[in-house]
């Protein structure tokens, strides 16, 4: 299922999987499902958001640190508009995502907003519905057409919030961010745009005339984010019953990530499983304050595995790198099973994904648990 505004049928569907094979409800879904609590809050109640959202065709370019939570936040500011979008408005968002780079991406980005703006009887939803009945193998759309397409649909509507995720993912090249914010420039003045991304100071000059912020979450996320990892890891005896103990974990936690969700996540990674308490102290006084030492330190502890785990962490990895989208995990899963002279995939041989998260050092994982 693609939309709520539209009745698809299998046509539809036909079209919607053209214009885009980015499904941006899904992808909607699986990020904000990694909130925590109320995080992300904080960012509702700035005077830079609320006068974004008040005005019309305002920007507002958030610059954050890499795993710093942009994605989820920007998941939280599409859940929150949608909640309160009248009936007269509409919320596009996209997530610009480095591993899946087809070769006309751009294409992809602005069909994907397409699919969520059409509406039943708009003219531009009428428009590519005769173009595919007139020949169902030759709705082959430019940017151009796209783009067209877009701004016709848009212009029908009386105000659109328009939320782009990582723009940093899409390119750090100037000539190809120029593209983007220009094309994006002639939606029409109904058009509010917020982007997240990481600092792209040498090519400020392409946001002139644009709000700016820089997004500190504050200490009080990043530490109900610890408390909840760790209501979910309380599975030893010492630590569930040790609310010190918690107390610890969570300061030191907080001391040394350095304000980073990412870097939390893969230090409460490290905490995990552990069969005594002086295992878990031990490890909890050498946690690395930096991502570099720490995608060290866990690449290190992968390679004191066995052969065989070493092997599948390996083998994980690879497809993971060179898929040409995001694999679902399944699809990892079957890959890893086959063996050679296979003709069928053997059930058996199938890992299960929990051991495979845990072999890989919680450097893989699926959207739905990140």
């Amino acid at each position: 299922m693609y939309t709520n505004q539209l009745n698809i049928d299998a046509d539809s569907e036909e079209i919607f999987k053209r214009l885009s094979s980015w499904n941006f409800w899904i992808r909607q879904r699986d990020v904000l499902s990694q909130r925590v609590r109320q995080t992300g809050n904080w960012f509702l109640t700035t005077k830079e958001f609320a006068e974004w959202k008040s005005d019309k065709g305002a920007w507002l370019i958030c610059h954050g640190a890499p795993g710093i939570g942009k994605s989820v936040l920007a998941s939280v500011i599409v859940d929150h508009l949608q909640a309160n979008a009248s009936s007269n408005s509409r919320v596009l968002a996209f997530y610009f995502d480095r591993a899946y780079q087809p070769n006309n991406r751009y294409e992809h980005f602005l069909g994907s907003l397409l699919q969520q703006s059409l509406r039943d009887e708009s003219s531009s939803w009428d428009t590519l519905k005769n173009s595919f009945q007139k020949d169902r193998h030759g709705l082959e759309l430019t940017a151009a057409d796209l783009r067209t397409l877009l701004k016709k649909e848009l212009q029908e509507t009386e105000k659109t919030y328009l939320i782009i995720d990582a723009l940093d993912e899409w390119s750090t090249d100037a000539s190809d961010l120029f593209t983007i914010i220009s094309d994006l420039s002639t939606l029409g003045d109904n058009v509010s745009i917020l982007i997240t991304s990481r600092p792209l100071s040498p090519h400020g000059q392409l946001f002139q005339n644009k709000t700016e912020m820089d997004l500190q979450p504050p200490i009080t996320d990043l530490e109900d984010y610890v408390r909840s990892r760790l209501v979910s890891q309380c599975n030893s005896g010492f630590l569930k019953n040790d609310q010190s103990l918690q107390d610890l974990i969570t300061h030191t936690i907080l001391e040394k990530c350095d304000g980073l969700f990412l870097l939390a996540r893969l230090q409460m990674d490290l905490l995990k499983g552990k069969a005594s308490k002086r295992a878990l102290l031990n490890t909890l006084r050498q946690l690395p304050r930096t991502p570099e030492s720490l995608y060290d330190d866990i690449m290190l502890r992968l390679e004191t595995q066995n052969s065989v785990e070493v092997n599948l962490a390996r083998q994980t990895f690879a497809w993971v790198l060179h898929a040409r989208e995001p694999p679902h995990l399944h699809l990892i899963q079957y890959a890893l099973a086959i063996e050679p002279n296979d003709v069928v995939i053997d059930e058996d041989g199938i890992v299960d994904w929990n051991t495979l998260v845990s072999i890989c050092g919680g450097l893989v994982v699926s959207d739905s648990e990140a």
